[in-house]
């Protein structure tokens, strides 16, 4: 299918596009079950009152403190 791709991607360029942003997405849920465990571990019985958008600001530093580092 791919070599398809390169023969017509000037034909088709936005679809083109749309197909690229859709084949990147990963077959695997392991990331978005990496994250609940993430979510669960954060807010436990003692952070019940976390409100959620700073319970979202907790999992995006948790899941990106590894950018900071390169």
């Amino acid at each position: 299918m791919l070599p398809w791709w390169r023969v017509k991607s000037d034909k088709f360029s936005i679809l083109m596009c749309a197909v690229r942003a859709i084949l990147c997405i990963f077959a695997s849920s392991s990331m978005s079950e990496c994250t609940f465990s993430s979510a669960s571990n954060t807010r436990s019985n003692k952070r019940s009152g976390l409100h959620p958008s700073t319970l979202n600001v907790l999992l995006f530093l948790h899941s990106n403190q590894d950018l900071d580092r390169k």
